[in-house]
């Protein structure tokens, strides 16, 4: 659901077709706390308050579990499946669990024997426990089979799984309907509110299209300023506008310049002036919307564009061809092919330049990636009140080889005084993922300093994969600022590599199988010395079965691998291991 298109039709000279309807109809309302429903009724649209639906459970604490739990065991009595959305990842989990402890349901057995056995993080054993009582969560601590056996699970027909607690990614692109929907909370981390666009998504969850004929949304408040504000903002609120990021405050100026000289090089081979790129930023959809609401008059900012176009010159992504026309160099043709921050290829530039090329090892490479924009941009959990993470990282990494001329970078442009030991945290997390280490080992390992007690196997993942979506653009970098490295089949590896958490041995029949086999089945697979397609060919079924989950399917799998992998070219990988076990 989206609110007002705020002119996009206008200004693609198009014409809006909308449809608001829903295939089940939305009892959309709060509970409060004192276990009244207030509700817009999904088929009259007439408000309705039914006293009493539920009766408070005195926990002591005061706190939304109070309701949370009558209100749940009430919908799953009722023959319902219920997902309770909750704002953090530790909050799905301490939900899961006591809701499965109050509650009493039957174990979801399909579940659990469905579930990979090997390289199970922290939060793998929980999922097994709340099962046990027939209950689940859905976070990004789960790994991505663990994920799909809960979406599925929950989908299946007489489901042992009435509920799950999720955060907010299962409404994203996610097909998990439920009967009703529980949300309890409306922040995201670093207490910004949730959009309404967000909120609405969340409730429209409720309601499942051939299994029930009504779905119900209950969102929990448990003060009167609360249900004040929720009813009026949320319920009664209508979806953000569409609103161009073009004029964003966080938007860089010099990216969208980059785009743009990248987007015309076959209709301006010469180049363009900047009065060219000031016309076509203001022909945009943002320009079109600035018009929309200050007049005709409104024009781009000539000062801020020259700035830019400047700093680009000055950093070598911009060259000045004469007659005010500018072009892409080799570095800027690069930052706008990969869509990266223009701030992350300077940062690249800047980490790389002074390295040398022997140096330039799949570790730096690694460690470089950790100090751009999009990877400062995800989560580690870090323990910000000492220094003791960043000496702590910095070491670890300096022991794997890694020039201090990349180090020295972590600390530039950082944000907070803690940033510079998160960079090198990432950096120790990506090496540990890709290093054959299981992940409960990783997650102690990062909990040396305090911090992400309750797991980290999701931050873990999400590292390796953005340093994945990066550190082949990382890799080109240093080929044109070495000119003679050849970095292409590395970079290739070491992609694979980081998208499947799985260490170098592995390489080859990760290209291979891909996805379609689990980490733990790959370290299993390695730590038996079953990676090769000539040891692959000689083992028996028991042998690779015993490393697979037991599955005849994976077994195809490997077996269909191994046969593949005979028909490229044997290279020898001798990469040393990337990061030795680390006591702590």
């Amino acid at each position: 659901m989206v609110g007002d298109t705020n002119g996009l039709e206008r200004w693609l000279g198009a014409r809006l077709l909308r449809h608001d309807e829903r295939p089940v109809p939305l009892d959309e309302g709060v509970i409060t706390g004192d276990g009244r429903h207030r509700f817009i009724d999904g088929l009259s649209g007439i408000e309705t308050t039914t006293p009493g639906y539920v009766r408070r459970v005195p926990t002591g604490k005061g706190s939304s579990q109070e309701i949370v739990i009558p209100l749940v065991r009430k919908l799953v009595a009722d023959g319902q499946q219920v997902i309770v959305f909750r704002q953090q990842v530790g909050e799905t989990r301490g939900c899961a669990e006591y809701l499965a402890n109050a509650l009493g349901l039957a174990e979801a057995k399909d579940a659990i024997e469905r579930l990979p056995r090997g390289d199970q993080s922290m939060s793998s054993t929980v999922l097994r426990q709340v099962l046990g009582g027939g209950v689940a969560f859905h976070n990004s601590h789960l790994s991505p089979e663990e994920r799909r056996i809960v979406e599925e699970e929950f989908r299946a027909v007489d489901s042992d799984i009435k509920v799950i607690v999720a955060t907010t990614t299962l409404a994203m692109g996610v097909n998990t309907p439920a009967s009703s929907v529980v949300v309890v909370g409306l922040q995201h981390p670093g207490d910004a509110p949730y959009s309404i666009a967000e909120y609405k998504n969340l409730v429209g969850r409720a309601g499942r299209l051939g299994f029930s004929e009504h779905g119900a949304s209950y969102l929990v408040a448990m003060t009167g300023n609360d249900e004040h504000h929720y009813w009026r903002q949320y319920v009664l609120g209508r979806p953000e506008a569409l609103r161009s990021r073009f004029l964003d405050k966080g938007t860089d100026p010099r990216s969208l310049v980059i785009r743009m000289l990248a987007s015309s090089k076959r209709v301006a081979p010469r180049g363009l002036t900047a009065e060219n790129i000031a016309a076509f930023l203001e022909r945009s959809f943002g320009g079109f919307q600035e018009r929309e609401k200050l007049g005709d008059a409104w024009c781009w900012s000539r000062r801020d564009l020259a700035r830019a176009l400047a700093d680009l010159v000055r950093h070598g992504l911009v060259t000045d061809e004469g007659e005010d026309r500018h072009q892409l160099t080799e570095l800027g043709v690069l930052a706008g092919e990969t869509g990266l921050e223009v701030a992350s290829v300077i940062r690249l530039v800047d980490a790389l330049r002074p390295v040398r090329a022997d140096d330039i090892s799949d570790p730096v490479l690694i460690a470089a990636v950790q100090h751009t924009v999009e990877l400062d941009g995800v989560n580690v959990p870090i323990n910000k009140k000492t220094q003791k993470e960043a000496q702590t990282w910095l070491g670890v990494l300096r022991e794997q080889g890694i020039v201090e001329a990349v180090l020295r970078c972590f600390g530039f442009e950082a944000r907070e005084p803690y940033e510079q030991g998160a960079r090198a945290k990432r950096a120790v997390a990506a090496l540990a993922y890709i290093g054959g280490q299981e992940m409960t080992d990783i997650e102690a390992m990062l909990q040396k300093h305090g911090g992400g007690f309750g797991g980290s196997a999701g931050p873990i993942r999400g590292i390796s994969a953005r340093t994945c979506d990066v550190v082949g653009t990382a890799a080109r970098i240093a080929e044109i600022l070495h000119p003679g490295l050849d970095l292409a089949y590395r970079s290739e590896r070491l992609k694979i590599r980081l998208n499947l958490g799985i260490p170098g041995p592995a390489t080859d029949l990760g290209r291979e199988a891909g996805q379609e086999l689990t980490r733990g089945n790959y370290l299993a697979l390695t730590r038996t010395d079953l990676t090769s397609s000539e040891r692959i060919m000689m083992a028996s079924d028991i042998e690779i079965l015993s490393c697979v989950d037991e599955s005849p399917e994976r077994l195809v799998v490997v077996r269909k691998a191994a046969a593949a992998m005979q028909t490229r070219s044997k290279v020898r990988d001798d990469s040393a291991p990337y990061l030795a076990p680390y006591a702590a």
